[in-house]
């Protein structure tokens, strides 16, 4: 079992990643799966600090999980709601996992070719997630008949969380632009004015290092006709929604007038409570997991503020901490094109989220993958993978 352990526990998420799907969702299956899955999180998350000198990241990461747990802890302690073990189930889901796909790369069961493999199985999977929500709104699932209305899909964050395993097919450009081409295809369709954005500035920033080098070799020959050819495609697809969705125009509309989905309200008030309605204790240390929800009415959309509020300001500092950490590993691995486009790609994806949604409780097993697989080369103590643009090994 040891020798398939990665297989096993990619299956197992994607198993999982499948309710609403092929089973009930929050029936006695994923709830099972679940069990296993963080048991085995769980145990991996010690073994790598156990056996492995992390990168600075990880250990700061290491160190808010540890902080949330408490919250988290105190929350199911005290709280009198069913709800009330969400918080950490959120948490422990979106940030442990890269903790066992760091040790699997350690230990040579992830490898390039493996994570390849898995990326193209982890698209199909968000497609099928794509398709399940949009049936869920639409009540398809219930036999409704579809009337061929629009909505905004939320499932276009999953879409956006494949953007960091974009450069692991760098030496398959036809490849590697089919899959751009299809993500960029949902997450426009998905109407969410954030992850049209986030994509936007993710996929420009590759396109500039990819070309930023070797600008003569065969391959960047290749990549600018692809190019070419998903830019027109993409010009027809945006120009076909504004030709027969209304609700397309609607949104863009919505965007020309400044509409912000009433986030510019929600930050104000939130922003508000954090600075004039906490005493010191609150405003260092927060009024615990989950009072933005329960006693504000939602959740912030925003982790600053949710963290200030939850939290405390002790908190929005090691959060702070991280993002500075992460930022440092990038540049660190500027000489490798593979592994800084991978984590370039995660930091401006997951970074510029913090601002507009809630970041660091929906980070998916898809983005955690490409994530700790490039940390685990970190330091030197691995054989980075080598790519033609690469003249040295992190």
């Amino acid at each position: 079992m040891k020798k398939h352990i990665c297989f096993i526990y990619l299956f197992l998420w994607c198993i999982y990643y499948l309710q609403g799907v092929v089973y009930a969702s929050g029936g006695l299956i994923s709830r099972l799966l679940l069990l296993i899955l963080l048991l085995i999180t769980i145990y991996y998350f010690f073994y790598a600090h156990e056996k492995y000198r992390l990168p600075k990241v990880l250990s700061v990461l290491s160190v808010l999980v540890l902080i949330w747990t408490l919250y988290g802890g105190a929350l199911i302690l005290t709280g009198s709601s069913g709800r009330s073990y969400i918080y950490l189930k959120k948490i422990y889901i979106s940030l442990l996992p890269v903790f066992p796909i760091y040790v699997f790369t350690k230990q040579g069961k992830l490898t390039l070719p493996i994570l390849q493999k898995w990326g193209v199985v982890f698209l199909v999977m968000c497609i099928l997630q794509y398709y399940r929500y949009r049936s869920e709104e639409l009540g398809l699932i219930y036999g409704e008949t579809d009337t061929g209305d629009e909505l905004t899909n939320n499932a276009g964050y999953s879409m956006l969380s494949l953007i960091p395993l974009i450069p692991v097919y760098n030496k398959k450009p036809l490849l590697q632009y089919a899959i751009i081409g299809i993500i960029s295809y949902f997450v426009i369709s998905s109407m969410k004015r954030g992850t049209i954005l986030i994509a936007a500035i993710s996929l420009i920033w590759f396109i500039y290092i990819s070309y930023k080098t070797n600008r003569l070799s065969s391959k960047q020959i290749w990549r600018g006709l692809l190019l070419i050819l998903l830019l027109i495609a993409g010009f027809y697809v945006v120009q076909n929604l504004l030709l027969t969705s209304d609700y397309f125009n609607y949104r863009l509309e919505q965007t020309r007038e400044g509409n912000s989905s009433s986030r510019d309200i929600i930050y104000g008030k939130f922003f508000h409570y954090f600075i004039y309605e906490n005493d010191l204790a609150t405003f260092l240390f927060g009024n615990g997991a989950d009072f933005t929800r329960k006693q504000l009415g939602s959740l912030a959309h925003n982790d600053w503020l949710e963290i200030a509020i939850n939290n405390g300001l002790w908190m929005v500092i090691i959060y702070l901490i991280y993002w500075i950490r992460l930022a440092g590993t990038v540049r660190k691995f500027k000489k490798n094109t593979l592994l800084f486009q991978i984590l370039g790609l995660y930091f401006l994806n997951y970074f510029i989220r913090t601002f507009i949604s809630m970041s660091y409780s929906s980070v998916l097993v898809y983005a955690s993958v490409p994530l700790g697989y490039a940390l685990a080369f970190y330091g030197g103590n691995s054989i980075a993978p080598m790519d033609k643009n690469s003249n040295n090994q992190q």
